[in-house]
């Protein structure tokens, strides 16, 4: 897939459409019962998938460190990483060597600029070489942008890759 085509997926709204689940772990927890809570819920739902990722500010999911532990412990094909570039670079880490890193336990990226969550990239950060990053790596998954544009709205969409020209036939 190439950058662009990741963004050219339809979306559908309806009761039935929403096949991932970001679960936000609050702050206080133990890892016993997160381990225990995302087995069950991966087991019974298997054709869900279901996403976890480390949140600054007091959530008790608050490394990428913790987050591979607990991946590996579930060990479940439908758990997997939300990265969110803002997210990362909060606490501390390359949204690109996560990339690297969780490969193919990735299940959704979701776009922002680091430190105010505005435009992807609105803050030097090279977004197009990053989603090239996952596209060449085969990552087939979701990838959204959760941002407050700095302007307008439409103003604010300059980041997305170019739209592919199709050949005269």
């Amino acid at each position: 897939l190439s950058a662009r085509a990741l963004f050219n997926r339809p979306l559908v709204i309806g009761p039935h459409s929403t096949t991932a689940i970001e679960i936000l772990p609050g702050p206080e927890g133990d890892t016993g019962t997160l381990l225990r809570n995302l087995r069950w819920a991966t087991e019974v739902a298997p054709k869900r998938v279901f996403t976890l990722a480390p949140r600054p500010g007091g959530s008790f999911l608050h490394s990428y460190d913790q987050l591979a532990e607990v991946l590996e412990a579930v060990g479940a094909d439908n758990l997997g990483l939300c990265l969110d570039p803002a997210t990362a670079v909060a606490l501390g880490a390359a949204p690109e060597a996560l990339a690297e890193r969780f490969g193919a336990a990735l299940r959704h990226v979701s776009l922002a600029s680091a430190p105010d969550r505005a435009e992807p990239g609105s803050e030097g950060w090279d977004v197009a070489a990053f989603l090239s990053q996952l596209a060449a790596a085969g990552y087939k998954g979701w990838v959204s942008a959760d941002y407050t544009p700095k302007v307008t709205t439409a103003a604010g969409l300059g980041w997305m890759p170019p739209a592919p020209v199709a050949a005269a036939k």
